[in-house]
């Protein structure tokens, strides 16, 4: 009877330990996670959310590879994956670093010439602005996501550009800015743009991604970027993009949460330029008013073939 007692307390002693233990493994993994380590990536209404697209492991928003339990790390990963951001946009991606031989540009040039044979259009965006777009699309089902993008294209098959974008310039015409004149010169001393994302000097890493696209301005239906303080909404957006690109092989090329880079293939003429002008003043008025005179920009349209706008 007593050694039965015994055993019996025990049990219970070693039951109630390994219940801590487990418990405080609980805890240490939650904090260590965070918040947000509990929420997966887009997942279409009534999917199992502890499994990914293809019935493996989650992948968390933090980058990390999930056991699709507790959201909790089953391996070291960088702060992002390849699989991470495929599994979001649906589409072929690579995580680059300026550090790299040629920086991003070289790296978005190659993608564009290899996305011409295989039916893509490159488009680098920084790791916040991935992360924005993850909270702000989080909501919708797989299905949403795809009836949305198809939507926006169809709109933007049906838009004039030169409507909407003489619409822009129309607003700007008795501006201050315009009045005051814009070919009185410019000893602004321009180079050559050498990079992408100059203006993100604290990201190391970056997305480029491989959008089953064959229209640039359609972009903007995989990135819905725009619609915040003076920045064009998504169908402006295209309808930039699309007389851009028919003008001078203009391409939306990357993109943070308040910048929007071009790159083009052809450089305007003098009497383009000074046209291009007052369109990307019009487009993005921060530019000129808190950046550099219309003059210069002319000048600089001319020489550099990367664009750079910026909404404060």
């Amino acid at each position: 009877m007593v050694l039965s007692d015994v055993v019996s307390v025990s049990v219970t002693v070693l039951v109630s330990f390994i219940f801590v233990l487990i418990l405080a493994s609980f805890i240490a993994c939650k904090r260590k996670c965070g918040k947000q380590c509990l929420k997966t990536i887009h997942r279409p209404a009534g999917e199992d959310h502890g499994k990914a697209i293809d019935g493996s492991e989650s992948v968390d928003c933090t980058g990390k590879i999930t056991d699709g339990v507790n959201g909790c790390p089953k391996g070291k990963t960088g702060s992002l994956s390849v699989r991470e951001v495929s599994d979001f946009f649906r589409c072929e991606c690579s995580i680059i670093n300026r550090s790299e031989k040629g920086g991003l540009l070289s790296a978005y040039m190659a993608a564009r010439k290899a996305g011409i044979k295989e039916g893509f259009i490159p488009i680098v965006i920084s790791e916040s602005y991935f992360r924005h777009l993850v909270e702000d699309l989080y909501s919708l089902s797989r299905e949403e996501l795809t009836e949305m993008r198809k939507s926006a294209m169809a709109r933007f098959a049906l838009i004039d550009s030169n409507v909407v974008i003489g619409e822009f310039l129309a607003g700007h015409e008795a501006d201050e800015y315009v009045a005051d004149g814009m070919y009185d010169g410019c000893d602004c001393g321009y180079e050559e743009v050498p990079d992408l994302m100059q203006a993100d000097d604290y990201s190391k890493e970056f997305i480029l991604l491989h959008l089953p696209v064959s229209k640039p301005e359609d972009i903007f239906a995989w990135i819905p970027f725009g619609g915040f303080n003076e920045c064009p909404d998504i169908d402006d957006q295209a309808a930039f993009a699309k007389c851009w690109n028919e003008k001078f092989g203009a391409y939306p090329a990357a993109i943070t949460e308040d910048t929007l880079e071009y790159v083009v293939d052809k450089l305007p003429t003098e009497e383009e330029s000074r046209q291009l002008a007052l369109q990307q003043y019009a487009f993005s008025p921060d530019i000129v008013e808190q950046g550099i005179s219309l003059s210069c920009l002319t000048e600089y349209l001319r020489k550099n073939k990367v664009w750079f706008f910026w909404w404060d």
